[in-house]
């Protein structure tokens, strides 16, 4: 399978994901891809929704805001202390360097405002360039461990190729459109997290038909059985015999390996983090 051909079965699968990410203005929406590290895409809305219950998602009110206050309004999204500096130092950024409007940074060049904000505590690259799409509508590739997972098994990568190709070739299909980078995006996130699973569901994947099914390759931080067993053993499973007991102790397993915000891999987003550990909730489409 073609990168081109993904992103067309992913759009006759999952129909228009251009507003997948919800948000009121830019600024919320860089708040919620900070927040979501690590997390559950519903822990980080609450911790959105506790912010703008006290007036405290604008970049100003946010950076005048003490720390204690902070933390306490983020409790749902978990490290939030942590996360509390983050954020005021995000928004004190957004009104010190932007005058408070964070869209300015798109007078710039794509790779400087990638810069920008890699600079800034707490944003990776997974978060950065999830920032570029969804906030500012740039036509960047979003490249978390779905990527790393989907590409490699359609085709579209070799096994066990690294964050920089599946960049590449992310962003050859994107060809500068901010709508195919959120469909492609958002559209890989939903096939990972409902049946590209890292135990996969082939049997319902709406594009099994065009998918080789390479899935010996390296994916976050185990590695998948030999191609030769995975797919009976996919199999297995979809009929409903004994690996549910296994994939749920893999779960489990992966619960307490979680990695502190703003470290590790891949650079960010709770949807990616969490291998999607929770179907259904752990991403802003849910």
């Amino acid at each position: 399978m073609t990168a081109a051909e993904l992103l067309a079965g992913l759009g006759q699968a999952f129909g228009d994901l251009v507003a997948w990410w919800p948000g009121d203005s830019p600024f919320e929406v860089a708040v919620g891809a900070l927040l979501v590290q690590a997390v559950t895409w519903r822990q980080a809305s609450r911790a959105v929704q506790a912010l703008k219950g006290q007036g405290l998602l604008q970049p100003a009110s946010l950076a005048a805001a003490g720390q204690d206050d902070v933390a306490a309004a983020i409790r749902p999204a978990l490290f939030h202390q942590q996360k509390a500096r983050y954020l005021r130092g995000f928004a004190l950024f957004t009104w010190r360097e932007l005058a408070g409007d964070l869209t300015e940074l798109t007078s710039r060049p794509l790779a400087e405002q990638e810069a920008i904000l890699l600079a800034l505590p707490g944003v990776g690259r997974e978060t950065a360039a999830a920032i570029m799409v969804y906030a500012l509508g740039e036509a960047a590739a979003v490249v978390d461990a779905y990527a790393l997972r989907v590409l490699p098994r359609v085709g579209v990568l070799a096994p066990g190729a690294g964050r920089g190709e599946a960049a590449a070739a992310m962003g050859a299909v994107i060809g500068g459109s901010p709508e195919r980078a959120k469909l492609l995006h958002a559209g890989i996130v939903e096939l990972g997290r409902l049946h590209c699973r890292p135990e996969p569901l082939c049997a319902t994947c709406p594009l099994a038909a065009l998918c080789p099914k390479i899935l010996g390759h390296p994916a976050h931080g185990r590695r998948d059985r030999p191609a030769q067993n995975a797919g009976r053993a996919a199999a297995r499973r979809e009929a409903g015999n004994s690996g549910r007991g296994r994939a749920a102790s893999a779960q489990g397993s992966r619960r307490a390996r979680t990695r502190p915000v703003g470290q590790g891999r891949p650079g960010g987003l709770g949807q990616s983090q969490r291998q999607g550990k929770r179907q259904g909730r752990g991403h802003p489409g849910a």
